[in-house]
């Protein structure tokens, strides 16, 4: 905010905008039964931290040239782990599923501090997987900023750069809500193509108070996927049991990859408020 512009986007927390970041493995195939309940007691010794616990059950469908037919899936199809706050809003949760090994988190302070605990989770979880093959690694945050006045009167170019190359043109002139959404593949190399991802949302909450206006706000879901064994890319063998080395490396590269499109979405002004060109952030 600044004395030219005294109305403005506020971010979600005091020193950032990060509504929440999810870190997820995903295997090139359906988990053995076995494993999955392997996994799921392994989950027991992160119970002091992550005390909610709640198996996943479902029906997944796939589609094929014979149409809608349900996928062949393990009777025990995972469990999640979490934690909530005490009104049961929830903080953190950890979850292996048929296919993924997931982990989000509500409370970011910092990289290095989110993924010291994340990968605490996935070095047990990822040992249990054996020679399971990952077929992709994905980090996704969802930053918040919130309109200071009235919803009729928001500026997305406070916000968003106008000649940002993930916004669409049109939603500068937007009177009312709008949602922008691109994508696109990139080759890292021989044997890793890369998934970007950029989803702006613009959406009323509220109102808090009946007869109150509601707060209008723009979410900034920024993903990065790094995958493996692609049609056209070199194949690789990369079983979860040996993968611990690795994703150390490939996770801190798609962390600085997640900042460099953001901060290509965002204005200086608003780049400066949450401090990302602070050396010492995160």
């Amino acid at each position: 905010m600044s004395a030219n512009n005294p109305v403005a986007f506020r971010p979600l927390h005091e020193s950032h905008a990060i509504e929440q970041v999810v870190i997820s493995v995903h295997f090139a195939n359906v988990l053995p039964e076995e494993v999955l309940r392997a996994g799921a007691a392994s989950m027991l010794q992160f119970k002091k931290e992550l005390g909610g616990q709640q198996d996943i059950t479902g029906v997944n469908l796939s589609l094929g040239p014979g149409g809608v037919a349900p996928m062949v899936l393990p009777s025990f199809q995972g469990q999640a782990r979490f934690a909530t706050d005490n009104a049961g809003v929830l903080l953190k949760e950890l979850r292996l599923e048929a296919q993924a090994i997931v982990f989000r988190s509500q409370r970011y302070t910092r990289w290095n501090a989110l993924w010291k605990e994340a990968g605490k989770y996935l070095e047990a979880l990822l040992a249990c997987a054996g020679d399971a093959q990952i077929a992709s690694l994905n980090l996704q945050y969802t930053d918040k900023f919130l309109w200071q006045s009235s919803p009729g009167s928001c500026r997305s170019d406070l916000l968003l750069r106008r000649d940002s190359p993930f916004v669409a043109p049109r939603i500068f002139d937007a009177g009312d809500l709008w949602h922008c959404h691109s994508g696109r593949f990139e080759r890292l190399n021989d044997a890793v193509q890369r998934l970007e991802i950029v989803d702006l949302d613009c959406i009323d909450e509220g109102p808090e108070q009946p007869g109150t206006e509601p707060t209008r706000a723009v979410l900034i879901t920024t993903s990065v996927s790094d995958r493996f064994n692609r049609p056209g890319y070199h194949a690789v063998d990369f079983p979860a049991r040996q993968a611990l080395a690795g994703i150390n490396e490939v996770f801190n590269n798609l962390h600085t990859q997640v900042k460099s499109v953001f901060s290509q979405i965002i204005t200086d002004e608003i780049s400066d408020s949450i401090g990302m060109n602070d050396v010492d952030v995160e």
